[in-house]
């Protein structure tokens, strides 16, 4: 027979989530961008110091696509550049699946592609959910905005300068260490 006290406590469970087994949590895989236009992917690395506090880490390549206008490079130039960020990450679990997040840091752009030592910074603050699939496999979807950001570095922004919905859109399928 199910008591009150253990719905209680199994309530409890699902709305606060559960502490890692491990002090230390890591979440290591690929990333890919939604942008228009462009392709970009690359790696995600998240460490997780406690439930709530980690240490987002990733790289990526930023490509063009073919047919996609390229006003100020070579008409053959596909490699623009890399993402390299490093962000703060404060994660909320939700249940034992489901883990709600927010973080801040820095995007470094390195753009050889377009310009030798040619650079944009952003400071981007975000927003993502994060889904433990089965096993050792999760999944997460993740949106940024930049609150500060060099001249040229707005995402939704083509390259004719028209500017659209201002949100870098990221999904990532990761293993869970």
């Amino acid at each position: 027979m199910i008591s009150a006290r253990g719905v209680l406590c199994f309530s409890a469970l699902l709305l606060l989530g559960t502490p890692p087994a491990h002090a230390l949590e890591a979440n290591l895989g690929v990333e890919g961008f939604l942008l228009e236009g462009k392709t970009a992917g690359g790696i995600n690395l998240l460490l997780l110091f406690n439930e709530h506090v980690g240490l987002d880490m990733e790289a990526a390549l930023l490509m063009t696509d073919e047919g996609t206008p390229r006003e100020g490079l070579a008409s053959d130039e596909v490699f623009l550049g890399f993402l390299l960020g490093l962000h703060v990450q404060l994660q909320r679990p939700i249940n034992p699946l489901l883990r709600l997040g927010v973080g801040t840091g820095v995007d470094f752009w390195p753009l050889p592609g377009v310009a030798w030592g040619e650079f944009k910074v952003g400071m981007p603050l975000y927003a993502e959910a994060r889904l433990h699939l089965f096993g050792g496999l999760g999944a997460f979807l993740r949106s940024r905005y930049y609150l500060l950001h060099s001249q040229g570095l707005a995402p939704g922004e083509d390259y004719s300068g028209q500017v659209a919905f201002p949100v870098l859109n990221s999904v990532g399928l990761v293993g869970v260490f």
